[in-house]
């Protein structure tokens, strides 16, 4: 994650296993990465969707956001049909939910690939 105005870095990992998929949010201390919340995601809600770093709200690009996505437009630049979201706030050091409605869009990372 981009490390702002923060002292600390923080970051997003994935885990999967066959029901679902996991994201570890953690923080850098002292070279030691150390999670501080997991996300679960029941894969059923990845089939034909896509999960999705880095989207944008009214307030512009925010490397907190992170969405499940429609992906049946992967044509486009980005997505803009948002299922589900959370911003891994730096400051709760949580996952939190977000209303798919504040999300704007989200970066499509195959775009004219």
């Amino acid at each position: 994650m981009d490390k702002g105005n923060f002292d600390t870095d923080f970051g997003i990992a994935f885990s999967y296993s066959e029901t679902h998929s996991f994201l570890l949010f953690f923080k850098i201390e002292n070279t030691k990465k150390i999670i501080i919340d997991i996300l679960k995601i029941d894969n059923k809600d990845l089939n034909g969707n896509k999960l999705i770093e880095y989207c944008y709200s009214k307030n512009g690009a925010d490397s907190e956001l992170i969405a499940i996505v429609e992906s049946s437009n992967s044509h486009n630049e980005f997505y803009t049909k948002i299922l589900k979201a959370w911003r891994a706030n730096r400051e709760s050091e949580k996952f939190e939910k977000v209303k798919p409605e504040k999300i704007k869009k989200c970066n499509n990372e195959s775009y004219g690939i």
